[in-house]
């Protein structure tokens, strides 16, 4: 539906998001005035549909009678899969890192052209950090943003490359060339650093998320000094984007299993030490189910193990036995569908020790 606006033809909603688009990481808060002239929105109509938003929580009114963006954007923002997943996976890890270190710990993604920050933890040392959660920065003044920006695909590459890269101080990398041979030495390390390119006495790391689906995010530190510290703290974002990734991963195939896989439906078989030094074997979500025979079950662990024949399939499987302590298992293995621990269920079942 079309109204009174700048713009001949334009719907409501596209006046709403020209509204919440005049927002970037140098316009964080405006004036009505501002929010109409950035947006081509007729002031009156600004007016109301600001009103609106505010009223909703996408913007919230400040003090001073400026407009910033609200904190309900950005919860919705969270629903994003890749943020939101990401996010809850990663928040352990960033506690353990800040455990350790004691230093402020971004978790970040890359939005289009610019780096997103999902998460921070502000350290305890007196170190200036601009970034907040949900901010968004260029990438090529931050340890976080240059690993988003090496791993980007070339369109992406190239499309930063080509602008003016904007000079936050004295330090900061401007030359396309320079940022570029400085993207392929990220690439060949497996990490990247700034000195002192966005902030004043603050240098920062970051390492790249890495899942089979490629670079999914960035972890990275803000610190005072590098100089001796640089090697360990990579260590310690490798190891955290790491062990991020596989959980992530097992995330998604626990998705994909879940979509494939009915109640009883045969899955591969990872092993696990029971409390007697026999081996518990769990469902693992790594491959489609086997032609979607109802057997599922656990055997005790044996040299010969059992075999559980089904119509359509056969295939190892495990029996718990009755003295390995069910209630304690059943906590580790939330993969199991059909039938009960310890028991195999299946037409024509044939069990054997």
């Amino acid at each position: 539906m079309a109204g009174n606006t700048s713009v001949p033809g334009a719907t409501v909603t596209s006046r709403v998001l020209a509204l919440l688009g005049a927002f970037d990481d140098r316009h964080r808060e405006l004036t009505l005035s501002d929010l109409a002239r950035r947006s081509g929105v007729p002031l009156a109509t600004a007016h109301r549909l600001v009103a609106e938003l505010a009223e909703w929580g996408a913007l919230h009114k400040t003090g001073e009678g400026k407009y910033v963006v609200g904190r309900r954007l950005w919860d919705v923002g969270l629903l994003a899969p890749v943020a939101r997943e990401l996010r809850e996976v990663a928040i352990p890890f960033l506690h353990d890192l800040y455990g350790a270190t004691l230093e402020t710990v971004h978790l970040a993604v890359r939005e289009d052209d610019h780096v997103l920050y999902l998460e921070t933890l502000s350290g305890t040392r007196s170190v200036p950090v601009v970034s907040t959660v949900g901010s968004r920065l260029p990438m090529h003044a931050t340890g976080v943003g240059k690993v988003l920006l090496a791993y980007a695909p070339d369109d992406v590459r190239q499309r930063v490359l080509a602008r003016p890269l904007p000079r936050f101080l004295p330090r900061t990398i401007t030359s396309p060339a320079l940022l570029a041979s400085q993207l392929d030495q990220v690439r060949a390390d497996g990490y990247a650093t700034t000195d002192e390119e966005m902030t004043p006495g603050a240098r920062s790391v970051g390492v790249p998320i890495v899942t089979g689906d490629g670079v999914v995010g960035a972890l990275g530190f803000v610190v005072a000094d590098l100089r001796r510290s640089r090697v360990r703290l990579v260590a310690a974002l490798q190891v955290a984007a790491q062990g991020i990734a596989r959980s992530v991963s097992d995330q998604l195939r626990d998705r994909q299993l879940s979509r494939r896989c009915g109640a009883g439906d045969v899955v591969p078989v990872a092993g696990w030490r029971g409390r007697r030094g026999g081996i518990l074997r769990r469902v693992l979500p790594r491959a489609p189910c086997a032609g979607g025979a109802r057997v599922l079950g656990w055997s005790r662990a044996r040299p010969g193990p059992g075999w559980l024949r089904g119509a359509a399939v056969a295939g190892p499987l495990w029996r718990v036995p009755p003295d390995a302590g069910r209630e304690s298992l059943a906590g580790r293995v939330p993969a199991v569908r059909g039938g009960e621990p310890g028991g195999l269920a299946g037409a024509g079942a044939d069990r054997r020790r």
